[in-house]
């Protein structure tokens, strides 16, 4: 089979460029458009010309992780993603797991997934839920962001009263502290299940009980 480039044209401002390839067996062709990113045109420089099958094969998979990662860029415009979870969506959406992993690489590298950036944000909403430290942690993990990532997001709300929101949480959502004891062991165990420490909850307990 015959491969030859048959042009090559910049589009989207030259963030991408397109190659016009003809594959011909002698007696059919067919005509094909691959879509690369500047960055990848610019390590494989493909010129206009016959080309080899291996050299093609290159430029199909390159498009293929091009196709993928303006796919994750239109996940991303829905809300932040770790690197982690890009590549599962991306595996959800056909993609294989080779290109999904090299387009979560390549939207890491074009600075769209900050996974400590994106971290800390999805720390400050869950602080906003009262969620303590430990669920909020959980939280992040199960997001698929890395433990580096996490835990510069729980060292992010270190100014974070967390006593103080375990307060404010009890008297808002479980509309003060019982009297029962049974029921105070029940409040206890729902305030560990929202991620505060043993020694949060009886300070926020304290905090309650003394009118501080």
């Amino acid at each position: 089979m015959t491969v030859t480039v048959t042009s090559v044209r910049a589009i989207n401002g030259g963030s991408d460029i397109v190659l016009s390839v003809c594959l011909s067996d002698g007696e059919h062709s067919e005509k094909r458009e691959l879509v690369l990113l500047s960055r990848q045109y610019a390590a494989l420089r493909p010129e206009k010309g016959e080309i080899s099958e291996e050299s093609f094969d290159e430029l199909s998979e390159a498009a293929e992780i091009c196709a993928a990662v303006k796919r994750g860029m239109n996940i991303l415009g829905y809300g932040a993603c770790s690197e982690k979870n890009m590549r599962l969506k991306l595996r959800s959406k056909g993609f294989g797991a080779e290109v999904a992993a090299s387009a979560a690489e390549y939207l890491v590298e074009l600075g769209y997934i900050n996974e400590e950036k994106d971290a800390e944000r999805e720390a400050e909403r869950c602080v906003g839920k009262y969620w303590g430290r430990r669920r909020i942690a959980a939280a992040l993990y199960e997001k698929g962001y890395s433990e580096a990532a996490v835990r510069g997001a729980i060292e992010s709300l270190g100014e974070v009263d967390f006593e103080g929101r375990c307060v404010s949480l009890i008297e808002k959502k479980f509309r003060g502290l019982p009297e029962d004891a049974n029921e105070k062991k029940k409040l206890f165990a729902s305030l560990l299940r929202y991620g505060y420490s043993p020694s949060e909850i009886k300070n926020a307990f304290y905090i309650i009980e003394s009118g501080e």
